[in-house]
């Protein structure tokens, strides 16, 4: 974590500050709760060396707690589920009250303590089991900021298929966009050139998700979007249809949000290596394209 002047690690980290303020993410504030000291400490240090940030640490639960009451605002919180005053994850009440989006640091989360949480609105949660981990809270940190600057696009024509889809992706700070139909997603696309991601139902009244799928990739610059298909059929060579006709990924209802959260990721993580790769080659961006928008520059 300490800062590896004229490296490549410390040219990387350069880019990752820059594609966070191409991003218009401008400079974002971090509460940090966290009894350990230590473990604070660390994670103020890597946080600053990876992004421009404003840090505020407390100790617990009290504390965080006044500190919210004095009319403090953050963007992200870093939180313990173990604290000395709130030793049964209140601290997760308490910033689910205050709306702020939480990364969840603990050293002990099990499988029942997942399904227990996963009805709060938490980022992520991250385990302490290995040193590494502080990288990872850093990461996801820093992805749920850049995230800010992601359009996604979600086509579904039932109401609340669409709704929880776009709950998902709104959690993670994604800018979403919403289509019930095949020819409104293709209007939504000509009216928003800047999204980057599609995640598309495959039943839908006018053309279905595999249709839509060939249409949207015969448009230009169609290589600079990520298509991810979604279905309730029990068809499993539907997956393998939407896949050969171009699309990226392809999910089955019912799935976990967690499963789709990194699935989603990681067709992010691809457009950002793109995006370096352009940089690298010094080419010119296509229009529309996210490297153009300075949405995924690292």
């Amino acid at each position: 974590l300490l800062s590896d002047q004229g490296t490549p690690l410390h040219r990387f980290r350069q880019n990752e500050r820059t594609a966070l303020e191409e991003a218009g993410c401008g400079k974002p504030s971090i509460l940090i709760v966290e009894d350990s000291r230590a473990v604070a400490t660390v994670l103020e240090e890597g946080l600053k060396v990876h992004m421009a940030c404003d840090i505020h640490r407390c100790h617990s639960k009290q504390e965080a707690e006044d500190c919210l009451a004095a009319g403090h605002t953050f963007d992200l919180a870093i939180a313990g589920l173990n604290l000395p005053d709130a030793p049964r994850g209140e601290v997760l009440d308490l910033l689910h009250d205050e709306s702020v989006p939480t990364l969840l640091y603990t050293a002990t989360f099990d499988r029942h303590l997942r399904e227990e949480y996963a009805s709060r609105p938490l980022i992520d949660y991250i385990v302490k089991d290995a040193p590494s981990s502080v990288e990872h809270v850093i990461r996801a940190a820093q992805r749920f900021i850049e995230n800010k600057g992601v359009t996604v696009l979600v086509v579904d024509d039932t109401r609340s298929a669409r709704s929880t889809l776009v709950e998902i992706l709104r959690r993670q700070n994604y800018r979403v966009i919403e289509a019930v139909s095949g020819e409104t997603a293709l209007t939504a696309l000509n009216e928003n050139p800047n999204v980057q991601l599609v995640v598309t139902d495959y039943n839908m009244p006018d053309m279905d998700g595999y249709e839509l799928t060939k249409r949207i990739l015969a448009r230009p610059n169609a290589e600079h979007l990520r298509i991810v298909g979604v279905s309730s059929s029990t068809d499993r060579f539907l997956s393998v249809s939407f896949l050969k006709a171009g699309a990226s990924d392809f999910v089955y209802r019912p799935f976990l949000a967690e499963e789709l959260q990194c699935r989603i990721e990681h067709n992010v993580e691809t457009l950002k290596s793109m995006g370096r790769r352009h940089r690298g080659q010094g080419r010119q961006a296509p229009p529309g394209s996210p490297q153009q928008n300075a949405q995924f520059s690292a």
